[in-house]
């Protein structure tokens, strides 16, 4: 098991640099899908290596590839939604307008966590009470959007993700700040639940 962790390390790696010098060569380059569960993720990992290795060499290079609706390029990390935010939020602002309208709330509230983490609460207050259903989306992206910021605030701000969560009475915001607050301060998380009313505490 270790030489096949160190082998896919390895592999990893040499893609990533080989992105950086020749990223069409080295997507040309991506193993093919052989039906294996091993396959699959070595070439969902080599593509995502490609994706990353290209965007620190030519982030315009890799938009490009992205607007031209590149097959494999579309199963990216979207993990690269921060990174890219990071080097040049202008650039990242032309890839979230790449996402379909039922993930790209997600992705930009990825984006205002790397460009502007100290207003994120603020600013995600704003972006998710401007959010629309889109007509067949498969999931309920205001929902999917508030819980992901629950999570980013419990990490960020574990007491006042509390807070929150008790006053729209949100059992998911409640039960993933409550444990970080708890790591962080168990006396306090145990202060917290005792001055709540019962439905809080039962929850």
């Amino acid at each position: 098991m270790k030489k096949i962790v160190y082998q896919m390390t390895l592999h990893i790696a040499l893609f990533a640099r080989w992105s950086e010098l020749d990223p069409k060569a080295a997507l040309a380059a991506v193993p093919g899908f052989s039906g294996t569960p091993l396959s699959s993720m070595l070439r969902s990992l080599s593509t995502t290596a490609v994706a990353q290795g290209w965007m620190e060499a030519d982030p315009r290079g890799l938009l490009e590839a992205l607007t031209a609706r590149n097959n494999e390029l579309q199963k990216i990390d979207e993990s690269l939604v921060p990174s890219i935010a990071r080097l040049d939020p202008g650039l990242a602002e032309e890839f979230l307008k790449l996402y379909p309208a039922h993930t790209a709330p997600i992705r930009r509230l990825e984006y205002l966590l790397a460009t502007d983490p100290d207003n994120f609460v603020e600013n995600a207050k704003k972006l998710i009470a401007g959010i629309e259903q889109p007509e067949g989306a498969p999931m309920n992206v205001r929902m999917k959007a508030e819980q992901y910021a629950s999570r980013v605030l419990s990490a960020m701000d574990p007491e006042r993700a509390l807070a929150e969560a008790a006053k729209h009475m949100n059992d998911e915001g409640i039960s993933t700040a409550l444990p970080k607050l708890n790591k962080k301060n168990p006396a306090e998380s145990l202060a917290w639940l005792k001055q709540q009313r019962p439905e809080v505490q039962n929850r």
